[in-house]
C-alpha cells in the first residue's frame, strides 16, 4: 500500500507540473482535467472516496469546462473587435476617398473658370 501511495503522489506532482508548464490555455484545460482525475485517484487510494467523487465532478469536469467556455468567449470577443476595427478603417478610407475626390472636382471647376462650391458661399 505504501508503494501505491508514493507512486500516486509522484504522478500528482508530475501532472501538476505539466499543467503549470503548459502555455496554451486550451491545453491547460485538458491538463487540469487530467490532473483532477489523478487527484481523485489519489483521494481514493488514501481512502476518501467521497472526496474523490467530489473531485471528479468539480476538478475533472466543471473547472475545465468553465475554462474552455471562458476561452471561447474571449476569442469571440476578439473576433468581433477585429471586425469592428476593420469596418471603421473601411469607413474612414471611403470617407477620405470621397473627400479627396470632392476636392479634386472643386479644383477642376476652378481651373475651368467656373465657381467652385466653396466660392459660391
Amino acid at each position: 500500500m505504501l508503494v501505491m501511495q508514493i507512486s500516486i503522489l509522484l504522478i500528482v506532482a508530475v501532472a501538476g507540473a505539466a499543467v503549470v508548464f503548459t502555455r496554451q490555455p486550451g491545453e491547460q484545460a485538458i491538463g487540469i482535467s487530467f490532473f483532477g482525475l489523478v487527484l481523485a485517484l489519489m483521494f481514493f487510494i488514501f481512502q476518501a472516496p467521497d472526496v474523490a467523487l467530489s473531485q471528479i465532478v468539480i476538478g475533472a469536469v466543471a473547472l475545465p469546462l468553465m475554462v474552455l467556455l471562458a476561452i471561447a468567449k474571449v476569442r469571440v470577443a476578439e473576433i468581433e473587435q477585429r471586425q469592428k476595427e476593420e469596418r471603421n478603417q473601411e469607413e474612414q478610407q471611403a470617407k477620405s476617398h470621397s473627400e479627396g475626390s470632392g476636392a479634386s472636382q472643386d479644383q477642376h471647376a476652378a481651373d475651368d473658370g467656373r465657381p467652385s462650391a466653396e466660392g459660391a458661399r
